[in-house]
């Protein structure tokens, strides 16, 4: 797997994992049965741990999606794509 690859295969994990927890959250903000701002980090979790952990997992994505990314591109600049970035790029993504 080349470090392109692996960089799309990251944004479709993190897009897995806020789909994971904002999609039952639609129907019970459009049906009026809870608030669009019921989810804030202010106030205690009324989610199960399944949804809670995926919101944790997602945020934690996306706060390490720039570094990886930047690795990338660096290697691909430095023409190590290939022989550094590409072998171990996929360990990221697991």
């Amino acid at each position: 797997m080349s470090g392109s690859e692996a960089v799309l295969l990251y944004v479709c994990v993190i897009i897995v994992l806020v789909l994971m927890y904002a999609l039952p959250r639609v129907p019970q903000v459009l049906t009026g049965s809870k608030p669009a701002n019921a989810w804030g980090r202010d106030q205690p979790s009324i989610d199960p741990a399944l949804l809670v952990r995926a919101q944790h997992a997602h945020a934690n994505a996306v706060e390490n999606f720039p570094l990886f990314l930047a690795v990338v591109v660096v290697g691909a600049l430095m023409e190590k794509s290939a022989t550094v970035i590409d072998p171990l790029a996929i360990y990221v993504v697991y």
